[in-house]
């Protein structure tokens, strides 16, 4: 009887899917929360949507960093947006910040492809990167973007597609950040299959996770036949000694003080290209984002209040992409 009422309530939404209108600005250059429909096309043949926040200070004659948010898995731009900040730190710090829309029914059940999940469209095989990719151009044609300071940060599934942007388009991207989120998988060897390419680039990633994720553990699977890691997900310090090989640092990383309570920061450093790598451990979180706006429904104080959006826009800030780009 259930999947009856689900394949029912499936056909009635691609039904109306088509005849649903957006209400999208005109003018890239009015500030303030913008939305745009592309042409680019994701499940179901529908048009990717994407919302951005323009400074109200923006000035055309100027260049400004673009910092892309990718929501989590079942959810949309708007949640990371509310959750975030993000647009108070962009009108302070003189940023654009984008949210994407990844693929769902309508605004229901919205996730990306990040080679290894998720869902639909990761079956689909739906081109998640080329739309980031497709966004950042769009944007640069319309809007005074400085290339060599593009951002992308996730959270979740949207942290996984962030792993996959950079390690496929690294010439695109100044850095990245991961919040609970992991890549690559354990195989039935034991042995670790990454599920990405070596960046060709190194690329400053930070990463940081809670560690009592349910979801997504930290120490990855600990028993094949147990639950605990239904994705059999790599253990999230051997990801951050991954990308801190690729970008070519010090073999171990130095553990030091990172300023929150009950938050321990790992750093890799002596990178190529000035990159580094920082893992931060937020001892007793869970699968969520740390941070004070009221729409984050966890309390920050166990982790020494540590606001994630403005410790990820003081890492990003440092980092340029040299040009030309390629």
């Amino acid at each position: 009887m259930f999947e009856c009422v689900l394949r029912a309530m499936l056909l009635f939404a691609l039904a109306v899917l088509p005849g649903i209108e957006y209400a999208y600005a005109n003018e890239f250059e009015s500030t303030g929360l913008q939305k745009r429909k592309t042409e680019f096309v994701g499940l179901f043949g529908q048009r990717r949507v994407y919302r951005y926040y323009l400074p109200t200070h923006y000035e055309s004659d100027k260049s400004y960093p673009l910092v892309i948010a990718l929501h989590g898995g079942i959810s949309r731009g708007r949640n990371i947006r509310l959750r975030s900040g993000l647009d108070q730190i962009a009108e302070r710090e003189g940023f654009i910040a984008v949210y994407p829309e990844g693929n769902g029914i309508g605004a229901l059940l919205r996730h990306w492809n990040a080679g290894l999940c998720c869902a639909k469209a990761m079956k689909a095989d739906v081109d998640d990167v080329g739309f980031v990719l497709h966004l950042i151009d769009e944007l640069g044609a319309s809007l005074s973007i400085d290339e060599a300071r593009i951002y992308v940060f996730g959270f979740s599934n949207g942290a996984m597609l962030a792993y996959r942007i950079a390690a496929e388009k690294p010439q695109r991207i100044a850095a990245i950040a991961a919040i609970s989120g992991t890549f690559g998988r354990v195989n039935d060897s034991g042995e670790f299959d990454w599920h990405i390419p070596i960046p060709k680039l190194p690329v400053p990633t930070m990463i940081v996770h809670g560690s009592k994720d349910p979801r997504l553990p930290f120490d990855g699977i600990q028993d094949r036949k147990g639950k605990n890691n239904e994705l059999n997900m790599i253990p999230v310090r051997e990801g951050a000694r991954y990308w801190a090989r690729s970008n070519g640092c010090a073999a171990s990383g130095m553990r030091t003080s990172s300023g929150f309570e009950n938050v321990e920061l790992t750093i890799w450093s002596d990178c190529n290209s000035n990159s580094e790598v920082r893992l931060y451990r937020l001892d007793g979180w869970k699968h969520s984002w740390a941070g004070a706006s009221p729409n984050t429904g966890s309390d920050y104080n166990q982790v020494g209040r540590f606001e994630t959006a403005e410790v990820i826009w003081n890492f990003f800030k440092r980092f340029r992409r040299s040009l030309p780009l390629q």
